[in-house]
């Protein structure tokens, strides 16, 4: 009979807990890239952003093209960044994954070595709908009556439904507002002009720290509605 070549467990536990180890530094670099990366996104959008705004700012002179050619440049230049940026997160964010899925095939490689048969029962309980907190109350439906556990059912089931129906909400939830062209988050205001393109502005993007008193228009609406009085009063002069 051949002679078992398995290591012992507590072995097989040594060696995974030092791969741990080594892989928590790994992990913590990787998220220290990713929060510069976030860093330079923010700056980045923010730079784009306020060009944006100096292009509608209310000027007492004609603008000088070349300067509007040149703030339009730095906008595209910067968003053109952005994506850059968006795209080496993600390569980061991958990495990470990559590295922890490396790890939990290790586990399951060594614990299948070992012999040592995983619970599935958790796991197929888990599955079905509604009933992760119903597991196990037989014993305790004996003693504390059907209908005090079929109410408690029923609540559990009610919670699971609307945190699934906030779940999908939010995922859902991709829509882009604002000059920036970015999705809700944080403060913001919307354009008192049924017609405004954006239609909602995150407070950074407007300059604003606070909700203003009476009617909000956005700067791009302003100036649309500005010019249209302007040649409705030049008509009503010309008519008379």
């Amino acid at each position: 009979m051949a002679a078992s070549t398995s290591k012992d467990p507590q072995e097989y536990l040594m060696d995974y807990l030092q791969s741990v180890e080594n892989l928590a530094p790994e992990i913590n670099h990787i998220f220290s890239e990713l929060m510069d990366k976030e860093y330079e996104f923010q700056a980045v959008r923010k730079q784009a952003t306020g060009q944006h705004l100096s292009l509608h700012r209310p000027r007492s002179h004609q603008p000088i093209a070349r300067e509007e050619v040149d703030a339009v440049r730095g906008i595209r230049k910067a968003y053109g960044r952005a994506g850059q940026v968006a795209g080496e997160k993600l390569e980061i964010a991958n990495k990470a994954l990559s590295l922890l899925e490396a790890h939990l095939k290790r586990l399951d490689a060594e614990i299948a070595e070992m012999g040592i048969e995983l619970p599935v029962r958790s796991s197929v309980e888990r599955e079905e709908v509604g009933g992760r907190r119903r597991v196990g109350r037989e014993g305790r439906k004996r003693r504390r009556g059907e209908k005090r556990d079929r109410e408690r059912e029923e609540e559990v089931k009610i919670e699971d439904d609307e945190t699934e129906s906030d779940y999908d909400f939010q995922e859902e939830d991709t829509t882009t507002y604002c000059f920036c062209h970015d999705v809700s988050y944080g403060d913001m205001i919307a354009c008192d002009n049924p017609g405004c393109p954006y239609e909602w502005f995150h407070y950074d993007c407007v300059g604003l720290t606070a909700p203003p008193k009476g009617k909000w228009f956005c700067q791009d609406c302003e100036a649309s509605m500005g010019s249209r009085a302007g040649r409705k009063r030049k008509m009503d002069e010309g008519g008379r």
